[in-house]
């Protein structure tokens, strides 16, 4: 759990975020295990059933998957409560894949006590995984909630202007602009770079998909808490 301010914070996400046990351990994350189906019966995962299991069943069969059990959710909800938690960041994989996101979000406004932020992530497996870790660290470093899903959305938007092959050449070429102006304000994060590269910008578009991440640069100079691999991260992504 992570201490902000006056609240207590947990992640709280699903079985779908495919983080190892120690990650999940480092940052104190709650996963609430997805349902597998097999032949032989249904399973929680990472729970009823491990991984290895999971590669042998392959072998045979393919397992399908369900959402968590609503039961599951609500429960860990009142655990995080008598340990203390006021308030759960619930990361989800994407609204247009599963049903958990729905699911969640009628859970958490009937619990009572304890605030939860349901959050799509609009991906799965390690781009959740990633987008986690990326919240986790945040909240480590002390950031508010808020800001914390306003960088995912921010991060969630660079990514979405990267394609995912190299089937769209353009698309790239803009990905990769945005990455570039990104570095350079990183490597020098004065008021002058930055008004430079936003006049050298083009088309606009880029410029517009690069802005949201230069200007939480200024603010967190005049924080004290700006580091550059922490912006560096954002670009290595793209």
């Amino acid at each position: 759990m992570f201490r902000i301010g006056e609240e207590t914070v947990v992640i709280v996400t699903d079985t779908a975020c495919d983080l190892s046990d120690e990650q999940l351990t480092r940052y104190d994350i709650r996963a609430v295990p997805l349902r597998i189906i097999t032949s032989s019966g249904e399973y929680r995962d990472r729970y009823e059933i491990s991984q290895e299991k999971l590669y042998q069943l392959l072998e045979t069969e393919v397992p399908k998957t369900s959402l968590p059990q609503p039961e599951d959710v609500s429960a860990l909800y009142r655990q995080l409560q008598e340990e203390g938690a006021t308030r759960v960041l619930h990361m989800c994989m994407s609204s247009g894949l599963s049903g958990t996101f729905n699911m969640v979000n009628v859970l958490a406004g009937e619990t009572e006590g304890l605030k939860v932020d349901v959050y799509d992530t609009r991906t799965l497996s390690c781009g959740l995984g990633l987008l986690i870790l990326e919240a986790a660290g945040c909240l480590e470093r002390g950031m508010p909630v808020e800001s914390v899903i306003e960088r995912l959305d921010k991060l969630i938007a660079l990514l979405s202007a990267a394609p995912a092959g190299d089937e769209e050449p353009e698309a790239l070429a803009e990905a990769e602009e945005i990455a570039e102006i990104i570095e350079e304000v990183v490597e020098e994060p004065t008021p002058e770079v930055i008004e430079e590269v936003a006049e050298e910008a083009t088309p606009d578009i880029v410029w517009e998909e690069a802005a949201p991440v230069i200007e939480e640069i200024p603010l967190a100079i005049e924080e004290d808490t700006f580091q550059a691999e922490d912006f560096g991260e954002t670009v290595a992504v793209i």
